[in-house]
């Protein structure tokens, strides 16, 4: 796996649909649609679908702060829920066939999405 700079991670890199491998989550974060979501698709003009059975539509951006954190991180808003997770590693196989994504929400989910 090739892992892309923290500063190079760009909107295109995200787009494009990633199922949950793993997810490690806090009792807070049970009833997370965030949490609970198998699909998440990040979809061009930053509007996002999560898939938990019923989809549900909302948005995605890449922030960055680089005075405090020098990685960049996502913002989210589905319904009255909004969340923000550092993205904390982005890795592509050499032929970019497959990627990986692992962010980290400050509730303290920890997602790994792959990507095909």
């Amino acid at each position: 796996m090739y892992y892309i700079d923290f500063n190079e991670i760009s909107d295109e890199h995200l787009e494009g649909e990633w199922r949950v491998h793993t997810r490690a989550m806090s009792r807070s974060d049970v009833q997370s649609v965030f949490a609970t979501a198998e699909k998440h698709v990040f979809l061009k003009d930053g509007i996002l679908k999560l898939d938990s059975g019923a989809e549900k539509t909302g948005s995605w951006s890449i922030k960055r702060n680089d005075d405090l954190v020098k990685r960049p991180f996502l913002a989210f808003e589905i319904g009255d829920e909004k969340a923000e997770a550092l993205i904390t590693r982005l890795s592509f196989t050499p032929d970019r066939k497959q990627c990986q994504l692992n962010i980290y929400f400050s509730t303290g989910l920890e997602l790994v999405l792959f990507k095909d």
